[in-house]
């Protein structure tokens, strides 16, 4: 070892030092990352004299609750911090340079003549010092068009390929940034290419396995109760002490749908403190996706941030995901797996960010892995591949962090000789969440089924004909439905069963569904009284909107159509 590498040692184990005791979340880097912070010196030695007295930083992020994060740390910090858009911008101290770090998306500073022309103003092209993209894995993926199967389709958020355009604005030598937890080759080179990096781009690499979360896996038929049971237990027996978790879910009408089902179970326990007046405020559980009303994100978030915040369950879209820095949240659950295994990594990460123990629960049927990577379908199918294995495999990484495999994931679990209980295991069993209850089906008992149906069908289209339209539309009971209960008669047993399972649209049809159950197979009770007492279905309910929390207050006026129109519609995007 030269005196030249023993000297850059030390300096950099006193920066790792700093580091640690300024920043603890960091302490994981490795010492030769954060050497590269060494390599920085000579951008800023060439600099020279003209080193901004009042540096500012530009700081591009893809959700609006990301900038609402950062700029909420950065103040915490003690750093002033602003963003370009929204409803109290302060245009007159952005002008001046009064703050540090400028927070904006793409679209606000590309698209923007008016931040543009500030950029090149003298107080910028003097006191501008570098520029960051943060969640950098999004520029190849929504900056670009592209071709899937026969059909071609346009970028998702054009101006994330645009990124490289702001090169020019900046004074020469400026630094640039670009972070990402969730890279492959393929993505890390796209990013380089399209942020016009310099060859010499230094590369600092870090993995993406977190050591302190445990990977669980559990496949469920498509009942909510059966999914969630344990976790509406759980919150009803320990409250405002179950450990903070956020639920994604593939489409903002699942977050809805959820809600809803969490509320009508939990009754007065979805409050606390027990007994008092209900009102958004003291809700246990929340939703957060784009059409959540803006006092309801603010109050999910302010509530995470906190220590004391009440809401401990959070159902969410990709809104809730890339970049926030909540610390304690120790559980992340998935109704589903995303697309991509990128995304599923980033929204993994969101847990145990205070490194403590924390656990990543994949809950889901069939039906959701359609259109899912095949790296994705294999780590929901995997029984003896190792999933942080299949997970690092995909960021080319061959070996993990030494864990134990009582801590590593399911598959690991069930090889450990420890004789310990799987703790995911206690907290997420429910019964048949491996297997779902079936009886066996005959064909007679089909064909009887069948023309229960049909005759129960009739007597509805006799009750209220309509001259325009077939019976089916009138009445709401479809051959598609009968067809839909015919195929999974074998697994109704319960009226919420019909519900999960079949296209059913009106609790009497599913409570009559369920009594021709039991007519054919006799292997079931209906408790009446109770069935009676059960809320109707309510399907007109929006279940994007999030004004419901406080109903009386609300402005519901039938629902929004732009939550439909994707399925990135959950991105909250400036």
């Amino acid at each position: 070892m030269t005196d030249v590498d023993i000297l850059l040692f030390e300096i950099a184990s006193a920066l790792k030092s700093t580091v640690d005791s300024k920043f603890p979340e960091f302490d994981h880097l490795k010492l030769e990352q954060v050497l590269s912070i060494v390599h920085i010196c000579s951008v800023l030695a060439a600099r020279g004299l003209d080193y901004p007295e009042k540096p500012i930083i530009v700081v591009i992020c893809p959700l609006v609750s990301l900038i609402n994060s950062h700029i909420q740390e950065l103040r915490f910090r003690g750093f002033s911090a602003a963003c370009l858009s929204g409803d109290d911008i302060d245009e007159k101290g952005i002008e001046r340079g009064d703050y540090s770090f400028i927070l904006t998306s793409p679209e606000s500073v590309i698209c923007n003549e008016k931040w543009r022309k500030m950029l090149r103003t003298n107080v910028y092209q003097q006191q501008l010092f570098g520029l960051v993209t943060d969640e950098a894995h999004v520029v190849p993926k929504w900056g670009y068009g592209g071709v899937s199967g026969k059909e071609h389709f346009a970028a998702f958020r054009e101006c994330f390929g645009k990124l490289g355009e702001l090169r020019s604005l900046f004074p020469p030598l400026s630094p640039i940034l670009a972070l990402t937890a969730t890279a492959t080759s393929a993505t890390k080179a796209t990013v380089i290419e399209s942020l016009s990096l310099r060859p010499d781009t230094v590369k600092v690499y870090v993995s993406p396995n977190r050591s302190n979360i445990f990977l669980h896996k559990m496949k469920v038929s498509r009942a909510v109760d059966e999914a969630f049971g344990w976790l509406i237990d759980m919150i009803k027996e320990i409250g405002p002490n179950t450990p903070r978790t956020i639920i994604y879910c593939k489409q903002q009408k699942e977050c809805g749908r959820l809600f809803r089902h969490f509320e009508l179970e939990l009754g007065g326990n979805a409050y606390y403190p027990l007994h008092c007046v209900p009102s958004s405020a003291n809700m246990i559980i929340g939703m957060y996706h784009h059409n959540t009303l803006k006092k309801h994100q603010e109050r999910v978030l302010d509530s995470l941030f906190h220590e004391s915040g009440v809401c401990r369950v959070v159902f969410a879209s990709t809104a809730l995901g890339m970049g926030v820095n909540i610390k304690d949240i120790h559980m992340v659950i998935h109704y589903g797996p995303p697309m991509h295994m990128d995304d599923f990594v980033q929204e993994i990460g969101r847990a145990g960010r205070d490194l403590q123990p924390a656990k990543a629960v994949l809950i889901y049927h069939g039906g959701h892995l359609r259109k899912c990577d095949k790296v994705i379908k294999k780590y929901a199918k995997s029984e003896d591949t190792c999933l942080r294995q299949i997970i690092l495999s995909e960021f080319d990484e061959t070996e993990s962090d030494l864990i134990s495999s009582h801590n590593c994931c399911t598959i690991c679990h069930q090889k450990c000789q420890c004789g310990l209980l799987d703790l995911a295991d206690k907290q997420t069993h429910t019964k048949g969440a491996t297997s779902c209850k079936s009886r066996k089906v005959d064909s007679n008992q089909k064909q009887l089924l069948q023309e229960l149906l049909q005759d129960f069908r009739d007597e509805l289209a006799a009750q209220g004909r309509s001259y325009f339209l077939p019976s089916e539309y009138s009445t709401g009971f479809s051959t598609m439905l009968i067809k839909a209960v015919l195929k999974k008669c074998k697994f109704l047993y319960t009226l919420d069963d019909v519900i999960e399972l079949v296209p059913v649209y009106k609790k009497d049809h599913a409570v009559e569904i369920l009594c021709m159950i039991k007519d054919v197979f006799d292997d079931i009770d209906i408790n009446y009284a109770c069935v009676a007492m059960l809320p109707e279905v309510e399907f007109s309910f929006d279940l994007e909107y999030g004004g419901h929390y406080d109903s009386e207050e609300s402005s519901f006026d039938g629902g929004s159509e732009e939550a439909s129109l994707s399925e990135m519609s959950g991105v909250s995007c400036l």
